[in-house]
C-alpha cells in the first residue's frame, strides 16, 4: 500500500487546488475584508471543492505574486491561521504550498497538520521571478529538524514563469531528483498555467521515477483528465475549475462535478487504478 492510499484510500487521487486571496504584505491584500475575507473566499472555493466530489485540498497563497522566494513571518501565520480556520470545516486529507519558499510550506504544513505538501524544493532556475536555487539538503534537514518527517512531499519537477538553469532532459532531472533529493512524489507541470504536461513527458516522468508516484500538475480538463490518468497516479486541479477557467475567479461546483464524473467513470474502467495507456508502467 502506498501513502497516497493511507491518505486519500482512492486510486488516481485528485486534489482540488484552493487558491488563497492574497495576504497581509502582499501587494494586492485587501485590508478592508481582512483576514476575515481571506478566510471567507477561500471557504467557498473549499466547500464547492469537495461538493463536487475531490479527493483532497491544498491550499495555496498564489494571489501573493510577484512571489517571494522567502517570506516573511507574516505569511506563514497567516497562512496557518486561514487554513486551520477552513480545515476545521471542511474534512477533506490537505496538503499545503507557500510560494516559493520551502521552508515556510514546512512551517505551515506542521503547523496545521496537513499531510502533504507540494513545492520546489530542489534545482536552481531563473525567470520572471529572478534567481532560484534550492537546496534540498538544507530543506531535508529543516524537515527533520522540525519532525516533520510525516508530512509527504510532492516535489515539482520545473516552475512556471521560468526555467532550469542547466537543462536537461526530464529523465535525466527525474532520475536524479528521485534518488539524490529524497521525495515521495513527483508532480510535473506543463508549459504554462492551465496548461497539462504531454502525455510522452508524463510516461517519462512515470518510468524514471523509481516508483515514486507522478502527479499532473497542471491542465487537466474534464476533456483530457482520463488520458492523463493512465499515466499518472493523481492530478492537482485548478483553474479549469474556476468560472469562466479565470484563475481568480469562483471555483464553479458544476464544473467540478462533471470533472470528477469523468475521474470516477476511469476509475470504474479501471478499478485498480493501473496505467491503462500502452507503453506506460509503475
Amino acid at each position: 500500500m502506498s501513502w497516497l492510499d493511507e491518505i486519500f484510500g482512492v486510486p488516481k487521487v485528485t486534489i482540488g487546488t484552493v487558491y488563497l486571496p492574497a495576504l497581509p504584505g502582499a501587494p494586492d491584500y485587501d485590508s478592508s475584508t481582512g483576514l476575515t475575507g481571506v478566510v471567507e473566499a477561500a471557504l467557498q472555493d473549499a466547500l464547492a471543492l469537495k461538493e463536487g466530489g475531490v479527493d483532497g485540498l491544498i491550499f495555496g497563497n498564489h494571489y501573493d505574486r510577484p512571489w517571494l522566494e522567502r517570506v516573511g513571518p507574516e505569511t506563514a501565520a497567516c497562512m496557518a491561521r486561514v487554513v486551520l480556520d477552513i480545515i476545521r470545516q471542511v474534512k477533506l486529507p490537505f496538503g499545503v504550498q507557500v510560494w516559493w519558499d520551502p521552508h515556510a510550506t514546512l512551517a505551515v504544513a506542521k503547523a496545521t497538520g496537513a499531510s502533504f505538501v507540494r513545492g520546489l524544493f530542489s534545482g536552481s532556475y531563473a525567470g520572471e521571478m529572478g534567481q532560484i536555487s534550492v537546496n534540498p539538503a538544507e530543506v531535508q534537514r529543516y524537515r527533520r529538524a522540525i519532525d516533520a518527517r510525516g508530512i509527504k512531499m510532492i516535489y515539482l519537477v520545473g516552475i512556471i514563469l521560468g526555467a532550469s538553469v542547466a537543462p536537461r532532459s526530464i529523465s535525466d532531472v527525474v532520475k536524479d531528483m528521485a534518488w539524490s533529493s529524497l521525495p515521495d512524489a513527483l508532480a510535473l507541470p506543463g508549459p504554462g498555467p492551465g496548461r497539462a504536461p504531454t502525455l510522452e513527458d508524463l510516461d517519462v516522468a512515470r518510468r524514471n521515477s523509481g516508483g515514486l508516484p507522478v502527479f499532473c500538475n497542471t491542465g487537466s480538463t474534464q476533456e483530457n483528465v482520463a488520458s492523463i490518468l493512465s499515466v499518472a497516479d493523481g492530478v492537482f486541479a485548478s483553474t479549469n475549475l474556476k468560472v469562466d477557467n479565470v484563475s481568480w475567479k469562483p471555483v464553479d461546483v458544476a464544473k467540478v462535478k462533471r470533472y470528477m464524473s469523468a475521474v470516477n467513470a476511469f476509475r470504474q474502467q479501471d478499478p485498480q487504478g493501473r496505467p491503462a495507456r500502452e507503453g506506460a508502467r509503475r
